[in-house]
């Protein structure tokens, strides 16, 4: 019988009694690898269904026509319910993906990619309701039919976006589609996206796991500044040339051709360090030459690649300028994503780099011994779009190639919580980098500015008894046509950087330019001990918690805030055995429960006492939303009630549809003792619906809602009305 095949046969089904042919299903329900023999398998494009938790609201209809399903979507960014939207279809018969891929088409109008930053994202659920999302990959083509590829793997395998412990993905029972708004930006979006061709492929997995580590030590330790002198003239800058892919290999252009405007360049930034992109392989543009099955063959000139680079280190030997060549960014993946997914596609281009850095080598001598400091695999490489342990695998087999050149490796993650992996990497005398803007880092979350660079990058989870030096190796420059140049040097040299790289958009009309005169001056004026002081970073403010007879008065207005997103809980799955089509699942499903409240929970039963509420309240806020979250609702809200509404306001959120059943139900039964429970839950309802709603008003416009309809919420008598609904 063939593993996970659906039993079919006529005499079986006449002569074999119905529990039996039950166990027998269930028997062979036990999933087996995919085979390689299996053919691709199409999935449905009717029953697929529009998610409506309440923090995934932005597409409102979805339905299949001519083999095409049609997303009717309504996103607007920065919003709590519609920033993203989903949709998903659940597996008539439980599917194993172990060694298997999902592949689908998807064709977006051009409002969609207006920004080149909202993306899409696969996602699977197993049979116990744990999920995995597939890594983002961002739309920036319109028009076209695109195809997006997930392969899901267990936790340990590759974590990528986001997994569940215990993912399992040879159990699988549901597939969905993500769409979202980039979250830096307040984008909206109206009207359809197309899917088709929604597919089950299978596939030989070649994972390239790493070793990942904590990147932030359990105990921080205090790292020291480094002089103002030392720091000042240890600066410098980080940059693509215009030239982009075109920077190395190809004819007619490169550094080569236009080596005297590069090295102008170099003589007006005249900075100690440079970090230049090579961007090799990014585009069909660039110098690598691809075969049709998009494995890399050579440099399409390769006398000129070499050339080309050596003449770039011939630049810095001139300008006495350190360089840190970065061989790839990240958008390697947008071309030529199975280059990094394909173990053989990778070492190949891999192969072209060592071939590459060795030849220059060779022509350089001593000046490739002291003008190339270190080598970077890849910018950023946790922002790429092909699969974590793909991207890893590919890092590791770099970082192997420029340590036989004796160079340091230089790493970065565009977001730290991700730089495990290469946390992991490194060794004596490499380079570990943050990356920092304001525009990304502190602005969106309403953070003050520096916040975040300041912080002492002795929490870092640094391998003990190996120096490696920690650089800021982008750092935003300006905001509009204010420098901040002065500020970012100080923030930086406070947090125990050692250097700092200036980003700055080499191109037409740049977001992010630096005056090099001012920075140089800059750089002069700390030298001397003229550095721009900021403020102290303010200290944080322990606010006690409230009591029923002492209600301070807040001196400020507060705030608006932007609405917490709540977790997902999954819906009770509904099976119905007589429509599958094939055998039951083998483990038992045990979604989680639709609200879990940690104990106590104000919810069991109804006390009088406000103080015992409120404390019990923040502890259930901070293991729901976070400590970070709820220490900034207390900033930004007046104490004596913030913790209290969090909680009211989760509950809230699901009241609305229950008040109509609940009506319903108390007039039908007005006087029975159901009936008087009704009446006592509606009230239940009522009062938390017209909290949420008055909250809401209250996020919306601070100054229009004034502070009686919250403090008739504290009434202690009417904290008797609490009860389960």
């Amino acid at each position: 019988i063939p593993a996970k095949a659906g039993i079919h046969n006529p005499k079986i089904e006449t002569t074999t009694p119905s529990l039996f042919r039950r166990a027998f299903n269930w028997l062979i329900s036990v999933p087996a690898p995919m085979a390689a023999e299996w053919e691709i398998e199409l999935v449905p494009l009717t029953g697929w269904r529009a998610e409506d938790y309440q923090d995934s609201r932005g597409i409102t209809d979805v339905h299949e026509a001519d083999g095409i399903l049609y997303l009717d979507m309504n996103l607007e960014g920065k919003h709590h319910n519609k920033s993203k939207g989903e949709i998903y279809f659940d597996f008539p018969v439980i599917k194993n993906l172990s060694e298997g891929k999902i592949v689908l088409k998807l064709r977006a109008p051009p409002g969609f990619v207006l920004n080149k930053k909202n993306g899409v994202e696969i996602y699977l659920k197993d049979i116990n309701w744990n999920v995995q999302y597939d890594d983002r990959t961002i739309i920036t083509q319109s028009g076209e039919w695109i195809t997006i590829e997930y392969m899901p793997t267990t936790r340990d395998e590759d974590p990528q976006n986001l997994t569940d412990p215990g993912f399992d993905p040879s159990n699988l029972r549901r597939i969905g589609v993500k769409f979202a708004i980039n979250s830096s930006t307040s984008d909206t979006f109206k009207g359809l996206v197309e899917v088709k061709d929604v597919q089950i492929v299978p596939v030989t997995k070649q994972i390239v796991t790493t070793k990942s580590v904590n990147v932030y030590r359990d105990k921080a330790k205090e790292v020291t500044s480094v002089s103002e002198q030392k720091f000042a003239e240890k600066s410098g800058a980080s940059f693509y040339l215009w030239l982009y892919e075109k920077t190395i290999g190809v004819s007619g252009t490169g550094v080569s051709v236009y080596y005297d405007r590069i090295l102008e360049k170099f003589k007006r930034m005249s900075v100690d360090v440079a970090r230049v992109w090579l961007t090799i392989g990014s585009k069909n543009t660039s110098g690598i030459k691809y075969a049709a099955d998009g494995m890399p063959i050579r440099f399409k000139d390769f006398e000129q690649a070499v050339e080309d680079l050596v003449n770039l280190i011939k630049i810095g030997k001139e300008t006495e300028t350190r360089l840190i060549l970065v061989l790839h960014n990240y958008d390697l993946a947008e071309a030529h994503k199975d280059v990094l997914e394909d173990p053989e596609k990778a070492k190949k281009l891999i192969e072209l780099d060592r071939q590459l850095l060795t030849a220059a080598k060779a022509k350089l001598g001593a000046d490739w011994d002291k003008y190339v400091s270190a080598i970077e695999v890849m910018n950023e490489p946790d922002q790429s779009e092909a699969s974590t342990g793909s991207v890893q695998g590919f890092v590791k087999a770099g970082n192997t190639v420029i340590r036989s050149l004796d160079k340091p490796v230089s790493m970065a993650a565009g977001e730290l919580g991700k730089a495990g992996f290469l946390i992991s990497m490194l060794e004596d005398g490499d380079i570990f980098q943050i990356h920092w803007y304001y525009d990304f880092h502190e602005k969106p979350t309403g953070k003050a500015m520096f916040s975040e660079l300041r912080k002492n990058v002795g929490r870092f989870n640094l391998p003990d008894g190996v120096k490696v030096k920690v650089v800021v190796g982008e750092a935003q420059p300006n905001i509009g046509d204010r420098s901040i140049i002065r500020e970012v040097m100080a923030a930086t040299r406070e947090s125990g950087a050692e250097e700092v790289w200036m980003w700055f958009d080499d191109k037409a009309n740049p977001e992010y330019k630096i005056d090099f005169e001012d920075y140089k001056k800059a750089r002069e004026e700390m030298s001397a001990g003229k550095e721009k002081k900021l403020a102290p970073a303010p200290a944080v403010k322990k606010t006690p918690a409230p009591t029923a007879s002492h209600v301070p008065t807040p001196s400020v207005a507060p705030q608006k805030l932007k609405p917490l997103q709540m977790g997902k809980v999954p819906a009770k799955p509904v099976i119905t055995p007589g429509k599958a089509t094939g055998p039951p699942p083998v483990k038992k499903i045990t979604p989680a429960p639709r609200v879990p409240l940690p104990t106590p929970a104000f919810t069991h039963v109804p006390v009088p006492d406000l103080t015992k509420i409120t404390q019990d309240i923040g502890k259930i806020a901070e293991t729901l939303f976070g400590k970070a979250n709820v220490e900034k609702l207390k900033k930004n809200l007046p104490a004596r009630y913030t913790t209290f509404l969090i909680e009211l306001r989760r509950l809230g959120d699901r009241q609305s549809d229950v008040v109509g059943k609940l009506q319903k139900n108390l007039k039908e039964t007005p006087d029975t003792q159901f009936g008087q429970n009704t009446a006592r839950a509606l009230r239940t309802a009522l009062l938390l619906n017209d909290l949420n709603k008055a909250l809401s008003e209250y996020i919306k416009d601070p100054n229009q809602t004034t502070e009686t309809v919250f403090l008739s919420a504290m009434n202690p008598f009417r904290l008797h009305d609490i009860t389960p609904v």
